[in-house]
């Protein structure tokens, strides 16, 4: 199930649930809001995972996405962190920078992903043309934990 408002331009909120039909049970819930301006956005959600066979709970994260970037103005900058409330642990951390030219653009992201059993910390490198499209991309590990 999903219910998504938009009251004003450039608002939004989004609530949602996922229910097992085999054990008859809750998987999910996520409630989300967001607000963008000419200056930037910013996103925050609440997500929580649990078992459908005992309902036990999983995981209960809040996520931040906030990014800057004002138009006319050829730079712009991310940032999304992921923390665990239940298992008191930082899930994810995104860093992201970008430059508009006249006729190029490059954007850098640096990701550290500590969820799952193989965590991983990796950047990323995109320089694209206009007229031409993305060249190859600049990819590395710097290693996992």
């Amino acid at each position: 199930m999903a219910l998504r408002l938009t009251p004003t331009v450039g608002t939004g909120f989004d609530a949602r649930a996922s229910f097992d039909l085999f054990y008859k049970s809750l998987r999910s819930t996520s409630l989300a809001a967001s607000i963008q301006r000419p200056i930037g956005m910013l996103n925050l959600t609440w997500y929580e995972s649990y078992n459908p066979r005992n309902g036990d709970k999983f995981s209960s994260q809040i996520r931040s996405l906030i990014g800057f970037q004002k138009g006319g103005f050829p730079l712009d900058v991310t940032f999304q962190i992921a923390y665990d409330l239940v298992n008191s642990s930082l899930g994810d951390q995104r860093y992201g920078i970008g430059y508009q030219g006249s006729c190029w653009n490059i954007s850098a992201q640096y990701r550290d992903t500590r969820i799952g059993a193989f965590p991983t910390r990796e950047f990323l490198i995109v320089i694209g043309l206009k007229g031409v499209g993305a060249l190859p991309e600049i990819k590395g590990s710097l290693g996992g934990y």
